[in-house]
């Protein structure tokens, strides 16, 4: 028998059919500066306005900063957008109470695009900053280098609110139903932002300093532009059916750090899923502050035949993973950088095939091959969930 569509699934299958929305913004939502003398959360002190439905959020980090005395002993990997250690948005959805939208690392929220798209985050690092940096690609490699003098950066993240369908016209027109209302929310979604001490960029030598300052000059502090990407939908604002989604970042515990077969990898959330990507490779285990986590190497290697596994049947058969990445490339237009694998239901650029894990009443989980061993492997889990929307009942 043929699913049973919902009145309001059916007014948004209507309309995504015609391209809907103007963007408007981006809108300056909060400033806020942060002096990299320790890890510290910023939070703006007021709610996210969405009384005109947002879209997406940029986020820009720019700053200073003069490294002295002694280089760096061992460089991070993805810096300088590791300096944004965690991005979490919070909110109250009026029928599905207190929710995480969205709680990702901020290296794989820089990371995010370029996995579905030709066009990823940007930075600018270094003394000529009319130079754009090199895009995330195969092999990873660091944007500045944390050796002596004088580097001024700009980190720009995209944090859409909508599952990424990549560049076709589709990807927008199935947007609109995920974009946060006011409806929905009112005035509850709140953005907290985890940021690094001087160890994002690595471990330090002994003798190491760091002067942090605003961008371009040297007085004043680095600073964190929040800004807000609106929608004008007009009458189409207020259907009936949205839905939001969540992305959640975890790390694996306890970490695969031994050489192994078919190992249970990580326990699926069972919701609508429309992609899984996993994000593998070493951290820098030395000279590290409590709370901050800066990877030295991310690999293609450290896992293989990674596979999402529900009902106790294996969804997508994943032979080799370098394969699985080529096929995701090829069909999203981009390089999947180094370290990280998508796994995705979306790739018909609709949400509609996404994995019904809702429905799941067995396992949901991922299982992989460990073809690597070392104490200071990570393996981190990205489940990107749709909570409501236009899903057949």
């Amino acid at each position: 028998m043929s699913p049973t569509m919902t009145p309001a699934a059916n007014q948004w299958r209507s309309i995504a059919d015609q391209t809907i929305g103007r963007a408007q913004g981006p809108e300056l939502w909060e400033s806020l500066t942060h002096t990299f003398a320790a890890p510290t959360m910023l939070r703006p002190n007021r709610f996210l306005d969405c009384a005109i439905p947002i879209e997406s959020l940029i986020v820009v980090l720019s700053g200073r900063v003069v490294i002295g005395t002694a280089n760096y002993t061992t460089d991070g990997l993805e810096i300088p957008q590791n300096l944004v250690q965690r991005f979490r948005l919070r909110g109250r959805h009026k029928q599905y109470g207190a929710q995480t939208l969205l709680d990702i690392a901020g290296s794989t929220a820089f990371a995010w695009p370029r996995l579905f798209q030709q066009q990823g985050s940007w930075s600018f690092s270094g003394a000529a900053l009319n130079a754009l940096d090199a895009q995330l690609t195969i092999p990873m490699a660091a944007s500045m280098a944390a050796t002596i003098g004088t580097v001024d950066f700009e980190v720009y993240y995209y944090l859409p609110m909508y599952p990424m369908l990549g560049d076709s016209p589709a990807s927008y027109r199935w947007a609109a139903p995920f974009f946060l209302r006011e409806e929905d929310w009112g005035e509850t979604l709140q953005l907290e932002i985890d940021m690094a001490d001087n160890s994002g960029l690595g471990d330090p030598a002994a003798t190491t300093t760091t002067v942090w300052t605003a961008y371009g000059v040297a007085t004043g502090s680095p600073t964190v532009d929040i800004y807000a990407v609106h929608s004008m939908l007009g009458p189409f604002s207020r259907l009936p059916g949205t839905g939001f989604v969540v992305r959640s970042e975890d790390e694996v515990a306890p970490t695969l750090a031994a050489v192994t077969a078919d190992v249970s990898l990580y326990q699926l959330r069972k919701q609508i899923t429309t992609s899984v990507v996993v994000k593998s490779g070493v951290i820098i285990s030395t000279g590290i502050t409590g709370g901050v986590q800066t990877f030295l190497s991310v690999s293609d290697r450290q896992l293989d035949r990674t596979q999402v596994v529900a009902n106790n049947k294996r969804v997508r058969n994943t032979g080799y993973n370098r394969a699985t990445k080529l096929q995701q490339a090829i069909r999203w237009n981009t390089i999947v950088p180094e370290g990280y694998l998508v796994i995705s239901f979306a790739d018909g650029k609709s949400p509609m095939t996404a994995l019904r894990g809702d429905k799941t009443t067995g396992i949901f989980e991922l299982r992989t091959d460990v073809d690597s061993a070392s104490a200071d492997n990570r393996q981190h889990i990205i489940q990107e969930q749709i909570i409501g929307g236009p899903y057949p009942v």
